[in-house]
């Protein structure tokens, strides 16, 4: 237990188990979690413009009138080269389109468990550096590719870089904002969705795809003077015992908020070290990762697979990507309104949203191909999906204690990323692809039923919390 003294008040805090009370005793959700929540959304910020960087340096060409090969450099709607055009990627070469698409995201793949897992075992600021030192060498990497096979590795390493960042980064903040955490549900996406955005003005501004990979390579930078400033998270030194290391980061937030400095005594808790992955396959918590990574799963599918899909909707390509990203703006701000309603929150955000992304994918295949309500009725499916994923994040971590948290976030992000590897095929392949994007999220908005809500709720530190409350893995208003 931790005896604090901030001013003439005396607070308890037992920092064994639970450090929201020292951040709260710190200064809460002041100026340091503030600056805080706004530089770690600068790595979503360029995981949004390295996820959908394919969309323009990968576009396939659509030449009117144009039958004969080697076809001209530049693709109708698309200002400069792209690497179809550099290398010829067409007349019988189509296929390598779908693989280097999908390139991307088997290096999350690899990516999210990986740095999950280094996330929990070294510290969240190494596995951030580690993942920012992959992005940097993937950008460079792509900028100089030779060729489909060269480029397609340096998309791995991108994607290596990007599944890492993220999840750490979110990790990081959530820990930080401690009760104050629903922010974050709103600031990673939206940083996400600007990052699209800024992705046409890029492209449209720096037509060569290599210039392109150079831009994200400087844009990668700032992330090495991010992890400088930014402290460890107390909740990480916490769960390794490290009550010393606690404590100072904690005067460290006090001092930064100019909240009155205290100076703590206390009895010695041990507490668990960090959980090995394959605890998540048992029971508290094997109930919960089953349905949270079908749920990332069919979310992902859906949402990668209308976003990869903007090259065939109207004839702007930058347009259609920048009003793709934009609808993602006020599905956020639903998200502000309802996520920390109790009659609302988490669970009955992913049902309700699930089933519309999903009735509006099925719903496509009854208009006009091309047509403006098949692109209206896709993006309010971008819009709902959007809901569902800035809700899953917060939700998908809430649900796991902080000993196996990043690993939890790993696996629902790989998950996810298995759903954009086949994304790019379900396109090319499936006879109704915005169909088979739409099946799966509406029987994930089922599944979801199963999951407790969340909202209100100390996010747990050890899997013998979650046992010791008994907190129930499926919905006691089922049971009832």
């Amino acid at each position: 237990t931790l005896l604090c003294f901030v001013g003439p008040q005396r607070i308890v805090v037992d920092m064994a188990i639970d450090t929201d009370k020292g951040l709260e005793a710190a200064g809460g959700f002041g100026q340091f979690q503030t600056l805080v929540t706004i530089a770690l959304a600068w790595p979503w910020f360029i995981c949004g413009i390295q996820s959908l960087l394919f969309v323009f340096v990968g576009m396939a060409p659509s030449f009117e009138g144009w039958q004969n090969c080697p076809m001209p450099p530049t693709p109708v709607g698309l200002q400069g080269h792209t690497v179809v055009s550099d290398w010829q990627l067409t007349c019988g070469k189509e296929d390598y389109l779908a693989v280097m698409s999908s390139a991307f995201f088997f290096g999350v793949l690899l990516g999210a468990p990986f740095v999950g897992s280094l996330s929990d075992s070294h510290g969240r600021k190494n596995a951030l550096l580690v993942s920012t030192v992959f992005f940097l060498v993937a950008s460079v990497a792509t900028a100089v590719s030779t060729g489909p096979y060269t480029f397609a590795f340096a998309r791995v390493l991108a994607g290596i870089g990007v599944g890492g960042m993220g999840i750490t980064a979110f990790v990081l903040n959530a820990e930080f904002l401690g009760t104050h955490r629903s922010v974050l549900g709103i600031t990673t996406n939206l940083s996400f969705a600007v990052g699209c955005m800024f992705l046409s003005l890029l492209a449209f501004r720096s037509p060569s795809w290599r210039s392109q990979a150079w831009a994200c390579f400087l844009l990668g930078l700032p992330n090495l003077v991010i992890m400088r400033w930014v402290p460890e998270s107390p909740k990480w030194y916490a769960c390794r015992d490290d009550d010393e290391q606690v404590l100072a980061v904690l005067a460290y937030v006090a001092k930064f908020n100019g909240a009155p400095l205290f100076e703590p005594t206390y009895s010695h808790e041990s507490t668990p070290e960090p959980a090995p992955l394959s605890a998540i396959l048992k029971h508290p918590l094997n109930l919960r990762a089953a349905v949270m990574t079908m749920a990332w799963f069919s979310a992902s599918l859906c949402y990668y697979g209308l976003a990869l899909n903007a090259g065939s909707m109207g004839s702007n390509i930058y347009l259609t990507n920048a009003l793709g990203a934009a609808v993602e703006t006020p599905a956020y701000l639903v998200v502000i309104g309802c996520i920390d309603r109790p009659a609302i929150g988490r669970k009955m955000l992913c049902v309700t949203f699930f089933f519309a992304a999903g009735a509006a994918c099925v719903n496509t295949v009854m208009l006009s191909p091309g047509g403006t309500a098949e692109t209206a009725t896709a993006l309010f499916g971008r819009f709902a999906i959007s809901i569902v994923f800035a809700t899953l994040y917060l939700w998908g971590a809430e649900l796991f204690p902080t000993c196996i948290r990043s690993g939890a976030l790993g696996l629902q992000s790989m998950s996810a990323r298995v759903a954009g590897m086949i994304a790019p095929f379900v396109l090319t392949s499936a006879p109704s692809p915005l169909v088979m994007l739409g099946i799966p999220a509406t029987i994930c908005g089922g599944l979801c039923l199963l999951m407790d809500e969340t909202v209100g709720k100390k996010m747990p530190d050890t899997i013998e919390e979650l046992t010791g409350e008994h907190v129930p893995l499926v919905s006691k208003k089922l049971k009832e």
